[in-house]
């Protein structure tokens, strides 16, 4: 399975500048979407200041006690802040620190992920556990 993160840029349709507002900062929200095997699966959003370097990303799985699952980690060799890069349910940018959430829709107005834990749990099913890559990348 070939998986790529394809972020949204500006003029893109999908694409947000606007920031969302918790307890005096200021958090902006990257969207994109998540592709297998050039198929669409679902949306996905990152904190615009803790945003994932584009390149290639293992994937294995960690039992993570602050999100109550077993969440996708992607790890590469070449960039030591992705020990801590996981795939997880969030709806709003605060709510990520460095990791990438996943959505079935997308508020622009908020911003945020619509039906996080749907998507979430639909990409744990198709991953199955299997060690796979991920590309992270901008349309």
């Amino acid at each position: 399975m070939i998986l790529e993160n394809q972020r949204f840029k500006k003029g893109h349709p999908l694409f947000s500048d606007a920031l969302i507002k918790l307890q005096d900062k200021f958090y902006g929200s990257v969207f994109g979407q998540l592709m297998a095997d050039e198929k669409f699966v679902c949306y996905t959003m990152e904190r615009l200041d803790t945003l994932i370097a584009e390149g290639v990303y293992n994937i294995t799985y960690h039992n993570s006690p602050s999100n109550k699952a077993i969440c996708p980690h992607l790890y590469s060799a070449t960039c030591a802040k992705s020990r801590y890069i996981l795939m997880h349910v969030a709806n709003f940018a605060y709510q990520l620190k460095g990791c990438t959430a996943l959505g079935v829709g997308i508020d622009l107005k908020t911003p945020s992920l619509i039906s996080s834990k749907i998507a979430f749990e639909k990409v744990t099913t198709l991953f199955n556990k299997q060690p796979l890559t991920i590309k992270y990348t901008t349309l």
